[in-house]
């Protein structure tokens, strides 16, 4: 019975970490309430006004095939975890050639790293 609870908590173990919410890094140790995704705001740029930080989003490279897309996902992580806004504090293209059998040509990635906020 020993050995099947512990694949069996291993199997979960590894269905957890292969979801979306590795995209998620907690900066608080109490999680807050879930919001609806369009209280969830996406900032162009730095906020002026006063906020804590409650996580980093970090969504998986290759992802998405458009940056809407990314920043759509990010925001639906963000209210998941009930922030307010979020803004991208890191957006880095990377390109390359991908060859395989059955044929290969260039690719185009975007890695991004945002900061999911609270107002104070």
């Amino acid at each position: 019975k020993r050995s099947s609870m512990t694949v069996a908590t291993l199997g979960a173990l590894l269905l957890f970490a292969s979801s979306a919410a590795n995209m998620w890094i907690p900066m608080e140790t109490q999680p807050r309430p879930r919001v609806t995704l369009d209280h969830v705001r996406y900032l162009d740029e730095l906020p002026t006004k006063p906020y804590d930080v409650v996580g980093i989003i970090t969504p998986e490279t290759g992802s998405f095939n458009t940056e809407a897309e990314a920043v759509q996902a990010m925001r639906e992580e963000a209210a998941r975890h009930g922030a307010d806004a979020i803004f991208v504090e890191s957006k880095d293209e990377k390109t390359g050639w991908s060859f395989s059998r059955f044929g290969g040509g260039s690719f185009k990635e975007t890695e991004f790293r945002a900061k999911a906020i609270v107002w104070k």
